[in-house]
């Protein structure tokens, strides 16, 4: 959030978080930053109620259960669509959206597709393998970078590779997406491009 009102100031940033237990962070982060806002729900596919799955409310992690049912570990939370979130906090145009989802990005997108129509950046921590928590449904880097190609956007980045200290293996890393018209892609050259007004 930081480097993100670094970046554009005049940006609003809005917190989607499905445990209530951060929100007095939130509030102590408002402090610095003015135009943050915040929504105590889960990002998902549709307007309901779902269950948090987590063993430590208030601790990293956790999952969302769309069918809500009652479970050791589970409390019940707001699901809304990304797109009734941006009405909600009528918040402008064009939107920068990142991921840290752990396998729910699908679900998220599918209830962000107005938004998604102008959204200039999208950030997604994606993973080299499936995960167990996910139920293996999580899309490893290279389907979820076929899976943006389908909604319009191609992979102008990455960052923060993670290797897991047994194998080392590739692990994790976020990658950054740009709508697919973008004028950077009409490069053909290794070249660096002219700097602008120049042939």
């Amino acid at each position: 959030t930081d480097f993100v009102q670094r970046a554009w100031p005049d940006a609003r940033t809005l917190l989607i978080e499905m445990d209530a237990a951060f929100e007095d962070a939130y509030r102590d982060l408002k402090l610095a930053v003015p135009n943050l806002a915040w929504d105590i729900c889960a990002a998902g596919p549709e307007d309901k109620l779902g269950r948090m799955q987590k063993t430590d409310i208030g601790g990293v992690g956790g999952a969302l259960d769309l069918e809500g049912g009652a479970s050791a570990g589970s409390a019940e939370v707001q699901v809304k669509r990304i797109d009734t979130l941006v009405r909600e906090h009528a918040l402008e145009a064009p939107y920068f959206l990142p991921f840290d989802t752990h396998g729910f990005e699908l679900d998220i997108l599918a209830g962000a597709t107005e938004t998604m129509g102008r959204t200039a950046l999208v950030m997604m921590e994606c993973y080299n393998f499936k995960l167990a928590f996910t139920g293996n449904k999580n899309l490893t880097f290279d389907e979820m970078v076929a899976h943006m190609r389908g909604l319009g956007f191609r992979c102008i980045d990455i960052c923060d590779p993670l290797y897991p200290p047994g194998d080392h293996a590739l692990w994790q890393m976020h990658l950054f997406f740009i709508r697919d018209d973008h004028p950077l892609f009409a490069r053909t050259s290794y070249a660096p491009a002219p700097p602008p007004g120049r042939a």
